[in-house]
């Protein structure tokens, strides 16, 4: 296939005075763009492509006036340093291309020799061109003969040539195999190098990290389709208010099994009701972060609800963690309130003045009605840590409104009905409890959770069969 691109003559006029102020050839301007833009596709640091070579430098009386074809291929290796400057890459370049001409007769197939390579050292070829052919032939014409117009047509084996003509104007011609590339892939490459040299004659001592390959419409273009459109918010009700929701349509459903332990719609969120009057009571409110640390039980899924419905947002506290981890969560989350189940995080060096909650004290005194909800979509729901193996644990803050609309996308794209049973395994500090806990409950779907031990293949098998686990 073939693809053609042209500059007109104002273009190739900045790029000439661009090339002449960095001291550097027009052809080093095109392949210091064409080097980094194979780096880029390929995704490779060091990249090789063909360059063609005159030949006709040689110091020998009549050379340009001698016939016969003197023009070599040679390899140009490309390594183009994120951090370096355009002016400072185009230079190296130079320099590799002026150190190249003390091999300008060697023949590819020695190069290949000497790299102890069988095959092809390179894929992609550049052609530069910038004598005038058409002109030449014009005005050297004898009279009464005259030329037509002159079209070049690049033939090669490599999957890919670029080959530059440079005249009045500069024109980019592409020749592809047809069962490597589409016309619409070599169409977006030949935008990208032009691109790529417009960014270079603009900014010459921005980085080669900071140059783009696509042009804002592209980008846009790109942005639009790699982005799924914006789920549907069918109500602006939160998370815990669409559960709320679920209860109320289907109270008698099952909506946690932790073993032996069952609990209902209605069961879940009237306890989740009297722990959120209960937190409520305690001065908890929207904007504070209540820390939590309890076993895998259904106590976990009840907590968690009423700590959303008291309109705080929650930091997960996996009693398993090392005590060391826990303590700097608990410091650097800043929480105004732990609630935990006795026995858990004895031996983690608690924050003095902390305000602490036990979950074993009865909250049956509590409304199991409904409490008002304060939280608006843009308050915290929840904290949570990262496993820090990069470093220290970050903390990454939640909205409501994030959560809600993921619980949206999450019921959307697992299919989530009623009559699903969902297997609930991951640690409630790991972001994938969430998809795991949330969305179920806001469709009235079961939670199928695992308790504190861990399940061999043998056991998993066994319960994902027993409890009619679908997801």
């Amino acid at each position: 296939g073939e693809h053609q691109l042209t500059l007109e003559s104002a273009a190739l006029q900045r790029l000439s005075d661009f090339a002449r102020q960095q001291k550097i050839t027009l052809n080093t301007l095109l392949q210091g763009a064409w080097g980094l833009l194979l780096q880029r596709y390929t995704g490779q640091s060091c990249v090789a492509f063909g360059a063609t070579i005159a030949g006709r430098s040689a110091p020998l009386p009549g050379i340009e006036q001698q016939l016969g074809l003197f023009i070599n291929t040679l390899p140009i290796i490309a390594a183009p340093q994120a951090g370096h400057s355009v002016t400072q890459w185009l230079n190296d370049l130079q320099a590799l291309n002026l150190s190249l001409r003390e091999f300008e007769h060697v023949p590819l197939y020695d190069i290949q020799g000497w790299a102890g390579q069988q095959g092809a050292l390179f894929d992609s070829l550049l052609v530069f061109e910038n004598f005038p052919v058409a002109e030449a032939l014009k005005q050297g014409a004898p009279a009464g003969l005259t030329f037509g117009e002159l079209h070049n047509h690049e033939i090669t084996s490599y999957p890919l040539t670029l080959g530059i003509e440079v005249g009045a104007t500069l024109r980019l011609n592409f020749s592809f195999d047809r069962t490597l590339f589409s016309a619409a892939q070599i169409s977006q490459l030949g935008a990208s190098l032009l691109h790529v040299l417009e960014q270079f004659v603009a900014q010459p001592q921005q980085s080669l990290g900071a140059i783009s390959l696509l042009d804002p419409i592209a980008q846009a273009k790109v942005l639009a389709g790699s982005r799924p459109p914006a789920p549907l918010i069918d109500s602006p009700l939160l998370a815990h208010q669409r559960f709320e929701q679920q209860a109320a349509r289907t109270p008698d459903a099952l909506a946690v099994i932790v073993g032996d332990e069952r609990l209902t719609y209605a069961q879940l969120n009237a306890q989740a009701n009297q722990l959120a009057h209960r937190l409520r009571a305690q001065g908890v409110a929207p904007g504070q972060r209540v820390g939590l640390a309890v076993r895998r039980n259904a106590q976990m899924i009840i907590s968690l609800m009423a700590i959303l419905k008291s309109g705080a947002g929650y930091v997960p506290l996996d009693p398993d963690y090392p005590a060391e981890r826990l303590a700097y969560m608990i410091e650097d989350s800043g929480m105004d309130l732990l609630v935990a189940q006795p026995g858990l995080l004895t031996d983690v060096a608690l924050p003095q003045g902390l305000p602490r909650l036990a979950l074993e004290a009865n909250a049956d005194g509590y409304s199991t009605e409904n409490p008002e909800n304060l939280a608006s979509a843009e308050d915290l729901a929840y904290l949570i840590y990262t496993s820090g193996s990069t470093g220290r644990p970050k903390g990454v803050c939640l909205a409501h409104a994030a959560l809600r609309e993921f619980c949206v996308i999450a019921a959307d794209y697992s299919q989530l009905t009623a009559q699903d049973r969902v297997l609930q395994f991951a640690t409630f500090s790991f972001d994938g409890f969430v998809e795991q806990c949330y969305p179920p409950l806001c469709v009235g779907a079961a939670l199928v959770m695992r308790g504190d031990e861990l399940w061999d293949t043998d056991t998993l098998y066994r319960q994902i069969i027993e409890q009619g686990v679908t997801l």
